[in-house]
Formats: structure tokens, C-alpha cells, sequence
């Protein structure tokens, strides 16, 4: 039973590390899709240009969104505020 305890520790660690590298990989996917999408869009309206614009811009803000997703998820959970141990108080 205490082997197997390392052994969960290291997959655990290892799935975490392809966790962060989505993260990596989400934001410029979310921003290429975006310019395309929007380009194509603009292009059925005559306005190629201004659509991949506003579809970079949609995609910028929903690789953000993502990123920002991803990351309170793998974050470790914060310490409540009146359990600090920093010596402060009485």
C-alpha cells in the first residue's frame, strides 16, 4: 500500500504537466480559429478584413477566457484567511 501512494503522486504529477501544456496549446488554437471563422464570415458580407479582425478579437478574448479557466482548475486551493500561521494578532 505505500508503494502505490508514489506511484499516484507521480501520474497525478505527470497528468498535471500535460494539463499545463493544454495551456500552451488552447490560447493560439482559440485565436486561430477565431481569425478564420471570422474571415470566412466576412467574406459571405464583403468584409474579409474587418471580419478576421473581430474574429481575432473573439478569439483573443476566448483564449483568455480558457486560459484563465484552465488555470484556476490546476490551481492549489488557498489557505483560509484566518488560518495564516505569519506570527500576526494575538
Amino acid at each position: 500500500m505505500a508503494e502505490s501512494r508514489p506511484r499516484e503522486s507521480k501520474a497525478r504529477g505527470r497528468f498535471r504537466i500535460l494539463d499545463l501544456s493544454a495551456v500552451g496549446i488552447a490560447f493560439p488554437v482559440a485565436l486561430l480559429l477565431g481569425y478564420f471563422a471570422g474571415r470566412t464570415v466576412g467574406g459571405w458580407f464583403g468584409a474579409e478584413r474587418m471580419g478576421a479582425l473581430i474574429g481575432t478579437l473573439l478569439g483573443i478574448v476566448s483564449g483568455f477566457y480558457n486560459f484563465f479557466k484552465m488555470i484556476v482548475r490546476l490551481a492549489p486551493p488557498l489557505p483560509p484567511k484566518g488560518d495564516s500561521d505569519d506570527g500576526e494578532g494575538s
